[in-house]
C-alpha cells in the first residue's frame, strides 16, 4: 500500500464566493453528520451499560447517515457523496478506537478548523504542464448536473499527484 502525504494548499483567493458558500456548506453538513453520529453512539453505548447487557448484544454501528435528513432537512443540499463519505470516516475512526488504535471520536467544535473528504466522483483533474494540474469542484456528481462546476482550481504539483480524493478544510473565512 502506497501512501501518499497531503499538501496543505491555500485557495481562498481562487474562490468564488457561491463556491465558498458551497464549500462551507460541505464542510458544515460533513461535520453535523459525523457529530450526531458521535452523539448517537455515545446515547446507544450509555443505554447498552445501564441496562446491564453482556458483550455479545454491544449496539451495532453502522456508516449509514440517511437517518438524520428526516430531521435535519438542509441535508438533503448536500451531495450524497459527502453523505456518505462523513459516514464512512466515522465509522472508520469508532472501528478504530474500538480495536485500541486511538481515542473514541469526539464532537467536532464549530470554531475550530474543520475539513471534509471529497472523493473524485466530486472533482475532476486536467493536467496544465508538467508541474501543475486545475481542480475542478463539481457542484453535484447527478447526471443533471454533469459539467457544472463550482470552481477550478490552479494546484502547484502534476496531475498525475493528485490521487483520488482530498480533504478540503475551512478555519473561519479561509479555505
Amino acid at each position: 500500500m502506497i501512501v501518499k502525504h497531503g499538501k496543505s494548499i491555500e485557495i481562498t483567493d481562487q474562490l468564488s464566493p457561491k463556491a465558498a458558500t458551497a464549500i462551507a456548506q460541505w464542510i458544515g453538513g460533513y461535520t453535523v453528520i459525523y457529530n450526531q453520529k458521535t452523539l448517537a453512539s455515545r446515547a446507544e453505548c450509555q443505554s447498552w451499560i445501564e441496562a446491564g447487557k453482556p458483550v455479545e448484544h454491544r449496539p451495532k454501528v453502522d456508516a449509514s447517515a440517511a437517518q438524520f435528513q428526516a430531521e435535519m432537512p438542509f441535508l438533503k443540499d448536500i451531495p450524497a457523496q459527502i453523505r456518505r463519505n462523513a459516514g464512512a470516516k466515522w465509522f472508520e475512526s469508532n472501528q478504530a478506537a474500538l480495536k485500541g488504535l486511538r481515542s473514541r471520536p469526539t464532537v467536532r467544535p464549530k470554531h475550530k478548523k474543520r475539513n471534509c473528504y471529497v472523493t473524485n466522483e466530486l472533482f475532476d483533474v486536467q493536467e496544465l504542464d508538467n508541474d501543475r494540474c486545475l481542480v475542478q469542484l463539481k457542484a453535484n456528481s447527478g447526471k443533471r448536473h454533469r459539467g457544472q462546476y463550482l470552481t477550478g482550481v490552479v494546484m502547484p504539483f502534476p496531475a498525475k499527484d493528485a490521487g483520488k480524493a482530498l480533504y478540503l478544510s475551512r478555519k473561519g473565512r479561509r479555505f
